[in-house]
């Protein structure tokens, strides 16, 4: 069987249609990865975020909803977990550091939120 999705001379290239996007986000659990990803490797966000607004825009002919075309914008605030990927330390690590103080946070509903500029003068001062 010769794949019909498969092209490029420089190096393998994969087209998705749209219908497998959202395939896969349902069944692979691609959203619950994209989400992961987004303070990880910026190209498997970039290309986890492509298939996320592709399978929107299936989506949108099968169902009616109007689909938004622009990505949400970044966070201002983060959690443990996505602070640590930033900082490239563990998550227990950063919430130690909340809990201490060293990392200026706020406790909301039992999670600890980092706003994102205390985040940058924590990892500044961590390379001082």
């Amino acid at each position: 069987m010769t794949p019909t999705h498969l092209y490029g001379d420089g190096g393998p290239i994969v087209v998705v249609p749209a219908r497998i996007a959202a395939w896969l986000e349902r069944h692979a659990g691609l959203d619950q990865l994209r989400v992961a990803q987004r303070a990880g490797d910026p190209e498997v966000y970039d290309t986890l975020l492509s298939l996320h607004l592709a399978a929107l825009a299936w989506r949108a002919t099968a169902t009616g909803t109007p689909v938004r075309q622009e990505p949400a914008p970044a966070p201002l605030w983060l959690g443990t977990t996505a602070a640590a990927g930033q900082l490239g330390l563990a998550p227990r690590t950063v919430r130690l550091a909340c809990e201490t103080g060293t990392l200026p946070a706020r406790r909301i509903d039992g999670r600890w939120r980092i706003a994102l500029e205390d985040l940058k003068h924590y990892r500044a001062t961590r390379a001082a």
